[in-house]
């Protein structure tokens, strides 16, 4: 399967997600956790609890809205290798792509990898992957913590290379939605902050 027919498969999982957001609140990481993992049966006003690194590992594993944990009710932890996802995946998989939670884990894989660039030293291409630095006033706590280059958030270039996919808190326009969070959206890349690193993931055909 070629580079085009896989990417295609990657939105078509990752818009599953954003067609449910009813179903869907955003989630930081210092909420709901258990042993550094999410709890996906965990709700707030009904809805399960989802953030940045969490839909870009189900994208990216190419397991849509109606075979995750937040459909099925199956709270398996698919992050441990043997995870009960293992072939669920679109017919182009992340080449070992390992169990990573973290958007600053994903980063560091993808930079060991040899396969990060920044901004401007190539040309984007939909599928890839932008990452953005924790703001200033918490960017201390990130790299206190290890975290790889204090990033903070993770989302996935889409055809139209100005703009990404990710899940996010909600804007001031989103003030309906519930608890004042958001969840999967599709906005413009370049908005206030910055992209820090950009990743460009290897995909590999069955």
């Amino acid at each position: 399967m070629d580079r085009q027919k896989i990417i295609e498969e990657v939105f078509r999982t990752a818009w599953t997600y954003y067609d449910h957001n009813d179903e869907l609140i955003y989630s930081w990481h210092g909420e709901v956790f258990l042993n550094g993992y999410p709890l996906y049966d965990a709700q707030r006003g009904n809805r399960g609890n989802i953030d940045c690194s969490t839909f870009v590992h189900l994208v990216l594993q190419g397991i849509p809205y109606d075979k995750s944990p937040y459909a099925t009710g199956d709270t398996e932890d698919f992050f441990r290798s043997g995870c009960p996802w293992a072939d669920t995946g679109i017919s182009g998989r992340i080449k070992e792509y390992p169990p990573l939670r973290k958007s600053n884990e994903l980063a560091r894989y993808f930079t060991e990898k040899g396969l990060s660039f920044a901004p401007g030293e190539k040309d984007l291409l939909p599928g890839d992957l932008v990452f953005f630095q924790a703001p200033e006033r918490t960017r201390a706590k990130y790299f206190e913590k290890g975290a790889f280059m204090a990033i903070s958030h993770v989302g996935i270039v889409m055809e139209d290379t100005r703009y990404m996919i990710h899940s996010t808190g909600t804007s001031n326009k989103d003030k309906d939605l519930s608890e004042g969070k958001g969840t999967v959206r599709y906005s413009r890349i370049r908005g206030r902050r910055e992209p820090l690193l950009f990743a460009r993931p290897e995909f590999t055909g069955r």
